[in-house]
């Protein structure tokens, strides 16, 4: 294992100016925020499991849903149709039409508490992990389990596909990341960690590295899926991370106030960006990569992205 060093990178001041707009309020923390596949809405999963879709143009609501009643613990979105899976604290997993807010069904998994979804690459498979420890591969249409494992000692923390749907990786409470075939389960390699939130979990574009963040142990580490199997880990305070959408970059935020931009292939610190008196939770790159939303304590916003610019920064 290696672990990078920072380097010195540019410090950059990101006010309140023209390419900021608030486009919402919640009653409470965001901690989890994403684009809709078609990135004219922005979903917010506030503190305590309430579902929240803001049109970016600020339009207001769109859909309300969970809450108190029904506690929604992780969310994901199909990425070729129009379903949203929403993973919940009854042990449910339940599927909306993220355009329109409408029920289309629910599946009663094992009971215990959904932590993790993701939907496969072509939209055919959902993976959902629970607090068990659990992992159940469904198909999307029928609703029917494909493949059912217990794969962590403590909860699942959170899921990914490979680009090309041949592999499914799950990382756990107890520090351990899996990679198993998702049609067969078969155990593709598997490495451990402090133990602690893992997640997010991100493959590289063509699937050879898998990277991860470990939200309490306090670091980010990328790992060669290839013979040898290499780990860099970079040291640093992690609240969330996104990858930029070519993959060639992560958005790490730091704290309350900080993100940070790291190669994806080096782990190395590209730039800084500084938000003055914000209380950052949660972070989002629109999929066409000109929008950065931003989660807040009660405040949704978003913000300009210049991926070219901001890509091309150096340290």
């Amino acid at each position: 294992m290696a672990v990078i060093g920072f380097g010195d990178a540019l410090e950059r001041l990101a006010g309140g100016g023209p390419d900021r707009r608030v486009i919402g309020r919640s009653e409470r923390p965001i901690p989890t925020i994403a684009f809709t596949p078609d990135d004219n809405q922005v979903a917010t999963l506030e503190a305590l499991g309430r579902l929240t879709f803001w049109k970016v143009d600020g339009g207001g609501r769109r859909v309300i849903t969970g809450g108190d009643s029904q506690r929604i613990r992780c969310v994901a979105f199909d990425p070729r149709g129009d379903a949203v899976g929403l993973g919940c604290f009854d042990g449910s997993i339940r599927f909306q039409d993220w355009r329109t807010g409408r029920d289309s069904g629910r599946i009663e998994a094992s009971g215990a508490s959904i932590q993790a979804l993701a939907f496969s690459p072509n939209g055919r498979c959902l993976a959902s992990g629970d607090s068990n420890g659990h992992l159940t591969l469904w198909d999307a249409k029928t609703r029917k389990p494909l493949l059912d494992v217990d794969v962590h000692q403590g909860s699942v923390t959170t899921l990914a596909f490979s680009p090309d749907g041949r592999w499914l990786a799950s990382a756990g409470y107890d520090g351990r990341v899996i990679v198993r075939e998702a049609v067969t389960g078969a155990l593709r390699a598997s490495t451990s960690c402090r133990s602690g939130v893992l997640g997010p979990l991100l493959f590289a574009p063509d699937g050879g590295a898998l990277i991860w963040a470990n939200r309490f142990g306090g670091f980010v580490r990328r790992w060669d899926l290839s013979a040898g199997g290499d780990i860099l880990s970079l040291e640093c305070s992690v609240q969330d991370m996104t990858p930029t959408p070519d993959g060639r970059f992560l958005l790490v935020q730091i704290d309350g106030e900080r993100l940070w931009q790291l190669d994806a292939a080096t782990l190395r610190l590209r730039r800084r960006l500084q938000f003055p008196g914000a209380t950052l939770c949660s972070l989002a790159i629109s999929h066409d990569g000109t929008r950065l939303a931003l989660g807040g304590l009660n405040t949704v916003e978003v913000r300009t992205f210049e991926s070219e610019g901001f890509a091309n920064a150096t340290e």
